[in-house]
């Protein structure tokens, strides 16, 4: 393997896609002013809508599969995704 290869999994592009997501509302709010910046907006908030989805169903399907959606284990379930 490539020491610099990057690995991607469901829970990192989740997070990618919040922050991009984010990056584009913030992006959008400054776009009032600088109107050149609401294309990077809508490209930010276009991949994050595209990514979301996809990293959630498969985290979801992640919780059902090792049963940690029960009551009982919720606290463990939200320590781990955090």
């Amino acid at each position: 393997m490539d020491k610099f290869a990057i690995y991607l999994n469901s829970y990192i592009l989740l997070k990618l896609a919040i922050y991009c997501g984010l990056l584009g509302s913030l992006f959008g709010l400054v776009g009032v002013s600088f109107l050149e910046l609401e294309l990077v907006s809508g490209l930010c908030l276009g991949l994050s809508a595209a990514w979301l989805p996809m990293a959630n169903n498969t985290i979801n399907y992640y919780k059902f599969e090792n049963h940690l959606t029960d009551s009982k284990n919720m606290g463990i379930t939200v320590l781990s995704l955090t």
